[in-house]
């Protein structure tokens, strides 16, 4: 599991610097969700152009593969693939387009 986490994270490191997106909490005009937790709400500002693509997912994505074809789980790895798509989306650090890009980098 960890091995395939830290070979992902390299692409991802690569091409968030390579892209410099900016996050969507970031972006002027987008509206941030109600329930904003202050420390959550500064760290978009400290990495304020990571968005592309999401370590989040591709993490996440290195972690599930393994547990749903070598172990034999079927429901958990999709349950934590949906958590962290969602929460990331709400919270504002990721468009789903960076989720998207980080799960395909995380699968290969």
């Amino acid at each position: 599991f960890t091995t395939a986490w830290f070979a992902s994270m390299t692409p991802i490191v690569v091409l968030k610097w390579k892209f410099a997106r900016r996050r969507p909490a970031v972006v002027p005009g987008m509206p941030s969700p109600t329930r904003m937790i202050i420390t959550l709400s500064k760290l978009p500002m400290q990495d304020s152009t990571s968005s592309f693509p999401s370590g989040d997912a591709s993490g996440a994505i290195a972690y599930a593969v393994p547990l749903a074809f070598g172990c034999g789980y079927r429901v958990l790895p999709l349950v934590i693939l949906a958590g962290v798509a969602l929460s990331t989306m709400y919270w504002k650090f990721h468009y789903a387009l960076d989720l998207g890009a980080g799960a395909v980098i995380g699968f290969l």
